[in-house]
Parts: C-alpha cells; structure tokens; sequence
C-alpha cells in the first residue's frame, strides 16, 4: 500500500537517493498510476506517510503497514522518516534498500491530519467545509479519476 495514495495533484513526492550540489534531496513524482502521463517510471519509492494517509482509506491495512514498517527500522523516535529508495540504479553497491533519514515537514503535516481524521471525526475537514470560500471549489473535490480515456482523432474533409 506504501506510495500507492494520491496527494499533491495525484503524486506523491519523497526523497530519492539523489542530492543537488548543495547536499539537498531530490525528489520523484510518483504518479497514481491511472494518472501518469509517462508511464510508471523505473522508479521504486517507498513513502510511509502515503501509509499514515490512507488510514483514512483503509484503517487495517494502512496500520498493517505501518507495523511492517515500523519492524523493517524505517522510522526513528519522531516519526516515520521521509521515504525508502529501492531503485537500483540509485543505490550503492550491495544495497537492496536506502533510508532517506529526512523529514519534510508538510508530509508529517498530512500525515497528523489523516490521524485527525480518524481520531477526531474529520474535526478539520469539517472547519474547511463549513467556510464559504472553500465551499465554492467543494465540486471539484467530487471529480472522480477517469475509468478510460478518450481518444478523438480528427477527421479531414
């Protein structure tokens, strides 16, 4: 279930085993598959605040996870850390795995919320609904993911 829930437009973006010249960590979206415009991609990322997100989805299967996680030593005393690279062109040699050890503070952000939403009965998604400017853009939360495209050729007389 890890890095299958949607967020940030439709993808989900952790830490890769990647740095800029200046040490920070790069980053890869990864698309809902349904969505992605390039195919999946090569990559493979864990992110375990994609696990934390859909206990809103699936409570059992979500913390399952996140035990799983939890034994597998990918999450230290503040929390889970950002994301788990598996894709083997990034990793060192004789590695399976590496720990991205960092912590954006807006997937921790996401993560409390999705908490909130199970614990607390939605108490801030209902504060969003109840204003009425976020009422105004509520119909564009009920868009649905398409089941199929469309394809239109166009003809020539």
């Amino acid at each position: 279930m890890a890095g299958r829930m949607m967020c940030h437009g439709g993808y989900l973006n952790p830490a890769i085993n990647m740095v800029d010249a200046s040490l920070n960590y790069q980053y890869v979206p990864l698309a809902y598959r349904g969505l992605a415009l390039n195919g999946p991609g090569e990559d493979l990322v864990i992110a375990p605040y994609a696990s934390i997100m859909a206990l809103m989805v699936d409570p059992e299967a979500a913390c399952n996870n996140l035990e799983r996680l939890n034994a597998e030593g990918f999450e230290n005393r503040f929390w889970l850390f950002e994301s788990i690279d598996y894709t083997p062109a990034r990793l060192p040699r004789g590695r399976a795995t590496l720990l991205i050890q960092t912590f954006m503070v807006h997937h921790q952000g996401m993560g409390l919320l999705a908490l909130e939403y199970l614990l607390l009965d939605q108490l801030m998604q209902k504060r969003f609904e109840a204003e009425p400017q976020f009422q105004a853009t509520l119909l564009l939360l009920q868009e649905q993911i398409p089941k199929t495209t469309g394809f239109y050729s166009s003809t020539t007389e």
